[in-house]
């Protein structure tokens, strides 16, 4: 491909998985060469930019009255794109996406960051009727599943494309960073947010007999950890849950995890899952829509269980810490699992969409 222009919209590069992925996909296009433009509602950065990167701050805070603050970024994202004038303008969230059709730029290209029929119908209609708009040449899809759900409420079918997420590239995390712990742990890494149904992984620990010699260590912050350490409290694991809070390189954490636990009720694709079965940590997931079932195969990397059966997750638990031959197979097979994931491969992929 030769050197080409490229904007990328969104909020801001604060921890998320979205932001992740955009971060690590305009990086690949800067240090291959092209022109990248990075267009920020807020100056916010918490994840590696190349330093060809661009940045371009709208910087809306100053702006208090909502429909002001709507006006400015129709505004400054139209005149901005236009100006430009890349060989493709691209947004990894369903806002960030609506309001890049909204400029009627010739060459959108938008992604789904979460399943949208989770979202109010008003919401994930409006997202389907901007999508569908003709400018709107490529619609990006997390997960087969997703697409497979949405490729009905479009027209030209043929604009929805799979890209999985990358798995990074940890060689230059610390992995051998030592984990000062006093007993070996279960792991959970995410926001802090009802979503995650994080509960459900305490009561399914609190019923287990891993709880006599294991601990389940929580990486990650929000607004629902109060709720969480009450919950922990009232089921006697004060002394067995311990927040880490959000760890900017939590891979060695998770790289010395015996498993990591996901509980979540809906995902857009959970990141985590692949990471953790890249540093040969068996997964125990939830089976929501949409990713974990991608990702994750029975006895082979991990086990999935129903959304909120905190039963089935309990002797999944178990198995893994009472069979030990089992759990030596799963960490064996877990990194070969997610081989279709590698970002060398889902980075030239994308190359090959923006061509």
């Amino acid at each position: 491909m030769k050197k080409q222009r490229f904007v990328f919209l969104i909020g801001s590069l604060k921890k998320g998985g979205a932001e992740r992925n955009l971060s690590r996909v305009a990086s690949a296009l800067s240090a291959r060469g092209h022109a990248v433009h990075l267009i920020l509602f807020e100056k916010k950065i918490e994840y590696p930019l190349d330093a060809g990167v661009q940045i371009i701050d709208l910087a809306l805070s100053q702006y208090k009255n909502k429909l002001v603050k709507l006006f400015m970024i129709y505004w400054r994202v139209t005149s901005t794109v236009w100006s430009i004038r890349p060989r493709y303008a691209l947004s990894f969230t369903r806002l960030g996406g609506q309001f890049l059709a909204s400029t009627l730029y010739p060459r959108v290209i938008t992604r789904y960051d979460a399943y949208p029929f989770f979202f109010k119908k008003r919401k994930w209609i409006t997202s389907m009727i901007m999508f569908n708009l003709p400018n709107v040449r490529k619609v990006i899809c997390p997960s087969s599943e997703l697409r497979r759900h949405v490729r009905k409420y479009y027209v030209r079918k043929s604009k929805l494309h799979l890209l999985y997420n990358p798995v990074p590239d940890v060689a230059s995390s610390t992995l051998d960073t030592p984990v000062a712990t006093s007993r070996p742990y279960f792991v959970v890494v995410g926001r802090l947010h009802p979503q995650k149904r994080i509960e459900v992984i305490l009561e399914a620990f609190a019923g287990s007999v891993a709880r006599a010699s294991y601990d389940v260590m929580i990486l990650g912050d929000g607004y629902d950890e109060a709720r969480l350490r009450k919950r922990a409290e009232e089921l006697g694991l004060q002394d067995r849950v311990i927040f880490k809070g959000f760890l900017a390189d939590p891979y060695p954490m998770m790289r010395h995890a015996r498993a990591l636990l996901s509980a979540s009720s809906k995902e857009g694709f959970p990141n985590v899952l692949v990471e953790s079965l890249f540093l040969e940590v068996p997964v125990l997931a939830a089976d929501c829509l949409t990713g974990p079932s991608e990702i994750i195969v029975d006895g082979v990397n991990g086990y999935l269980f129903p959304v909120g059966d905190a039963a089935t997750l309990r002797k999944q638990i178990d198995l893994l810490v009472t069979d030990e031959a089992l759990y030596q197979t799963l960490r064996q097979q877990a990194k070969g699992s997610v081989a279709k994931f590698d970002q060398d491969l889902i980075l030239n992929q994308w190359m090959e969409v923006l061509a």
